[in-house]
């Protein structure tokens, strides 16, 4: 397969007043991913666009952290009352997509244990293959 061809981030986010920041950030993000798709040949082309939602996403969830932690998970109404902060629901709801994608893309830490491990060599002998080989 051909080297995949980065998505042009600076027209992604060109309408944010951090868009340049946004940008660069996606730009690392998606040589990062990448070469780990790459290490682990998982860099298909089918999965390009799923690593284009998963760089969406955690750029988009970093940029939004800092600001949903800084108000907090609570804060108050408009009538007084403390509500749930919309900010802070939504970059939790980002952290889910992102570990989705993850999993998709076999890079979460969960889904790269579980490669790593593989199957269980065939020239092992457990206790059990012992004795019946035994007897």
């Amino acid at each position: 397969m051909p080297k995949p061809r980065q998505p042009r981030f600076s027209q992604i986010f060109a309408a944010h007043d951090s868009g340049a920041e946004r940008a660069e950030a996606a730009k690392v993000a998606w040589a990062e991913a990448l070469a780990e798709l790459e290490a682990a040949g998982l860099a298909t082309a089918s999965r390009m666009h799923t690593l284009k939602r998963y760089v969406l996403a955690r750029v988009e969830y970093d940029f939004a952290y800092s600001a949903a932690t800084h108000k907090g998970a609570v804060i108050e109404g408009p009538n007084g009352g403390q509500v749930f902060s919309m900010s802070y629901s939504a970059m939790l709801k980002m952290s889910d997509q992102i570990l989705k994608l993850e999993d998709a893309l076999l890079i979460a830490p969960k889904s790269a244990g579980e490669k790593a491990k593989g199957k269980p060599s065939g020239n092992a002998k457990s206790a059990a293959d012992n004795y019946l080989n035994a007897h």
